[in-house]
């Protein structure tokens, strides 16, 4: 993933309401916005980077 992707989820997750990224993360990016992000990373690796 590119930094400004990960930057973009982080901003939405800020936004969303959501009080835990985890659960915001498995829920909603990897369900509904697998399309807008073609090369999204597991939760695992996301909290890595």
């Amino acid at each position: 993933m590119s930094l400004s992707e990960v930057m973009t989820i982080q901003v939405l997750f800020h936004i969303s309401g959501y009080r835990n990224f985890k659960t915001f993360y498995k829920e909603y990016v990897c369900k509904l916005l697998a399309n807008d992000f073609p090369d999204l990373v597991s939760y695992n690796r996301m909290v890595v980077v």
